[in-house]
């Protein structure tokens, strides 16, 4: 894979695997990616050991959810951002980032590149509203 390549990164069945996911369903829990990839006989301490790398590499971004569990995706300008409900822990993907024109503004005051950035909007879905009414 050409982002493994140009971070200088050994590209290995399993990175490349783990990517591949990332880039179809994203994003997900490390415990996700070992479910999606048991039949590739992944070790869940080589799914961790990878994301940190990338994590570090600024490959993938990581996030905490609201449920204190984190969450991967790749880093890339059609990341996504997500609302949990506080109730059920159903979550609903934000497709649009609606942070780039912020972060050019807060390059432009502080002087930083920002590299990545993660939200999370929590608060009751519909279907937990109309139980609790």
């Amino acid at each position: 894979m050409d982002i493994l390549k140009d971070k200088g990164l050994k590209s290995t069945k399993t990175r490349t695997k783990i990517l591949n996911l990332l880039k179809e369903n994203s994003p997900l829990t490390a415990e996700q990616i070992y479910e999606h990839l048991m039949d590739s006989n992944i070790k869940l301490s080589s799914i961790y050991r990878n994301l940190a790398i990338f994590v570090d590499e600024n490959i993938v971004i990581k996030s905490v959810g609201f449920d204190n569990i984190s969450y991967y995706q790749l880093n890339t300008d059609h990341h996504k951002h997500q609302i949990v409900c506080t109730n059920c822990n159903k979550v609903v993907m934000i497709e649009n980032c609606p942070l780039h024109e912020i972060e050019k503004d807060l390059e432009k005051s502080t002087g930083f590149k920002i590299m990545s950035h993660s939200f999370e909007f929590s608060g009751l879905c519909e279907d937990c509203q109309n139980t609790n009414k």
